[in-house]
C-alpha cells in the first residue's frame, strides 16, 4: 500500500511539503510526485537563493531546498512576460530581511541565513 496523507490522495499525486508528517533530516522531495503542494512560505515569496522558511522557526518543517530549486528552474524557464508576476515587494522583502536578521543572531544551526542573496528581483541587494 502506498503512503498517503489521511487515506484520501496517494502521496506521489499530492506530496504535501510538511516535513514532521513524512520525517526526513533533509527534506528532500521524492522524485517521482506529479504534484507539489508547498506548504508555509511559497517559493516565489523568497528568495530565489534558498528556501526562507529556514528563517522562520514556526515554517522550518515546510523547508526543502530541493523544492524550492525546482521551483525556480520552472521561473528560469517561464516568458519574460509572466516573471514580473514573481517580483518581491518592497513590504514582503524587507519582511524577509528582517527574519534573516533574527535567523543569523540566533545562529539556526541549518546555516542559510550565511547564503549570499544574489536574486535579481531584489530591491536592496546585500
Amino acid at each position: 500500500m502506498k503512503r498517503s496523507y489521511g487515506g484520501i490522495w496517494p502521496i506521489k499525486l499530492n506530496f504535501l511539503k510538511d516535513f514532521t508528517l513524512i520525517p526526513d533530516l533533509i527534506h528532500e522531495i521524492p522524485m517521482d510526485i506529479y504534484a507539489l503542494h508547498y506548504l508555509g512560505l511559497k517559493p516565489w515569496m523568497c528568495y530565489q537563493d534558498y528556501d526562507c522558511n529556514c528563517d522562520f522557526i514556526e515554517y522550518q518543517r515546510h523547508a526543502s531546498d530541493s523544492a524550492h530549486e525546482s521551483r525556480w528552474t520552472v521561473y528560469k524557464a517561464m516568458p519574460k512576460k509572466l516573471k514580473s508576476y514573481c517580483s518581491l515587494s518592497r513590504e514582503l522583502e524587507s519582511r524577509l530581511r528582517y527574519v534573516r536578521r533574527v535567523a543569523r543572531n540566533n545562529s539556526f544551526p541549518d546555516g542559510h541565513w550565511k547564503n549570499k542573496v544574489q536574486d535579481p528581483r531584489t530591491h536592496f541587494l546585500s
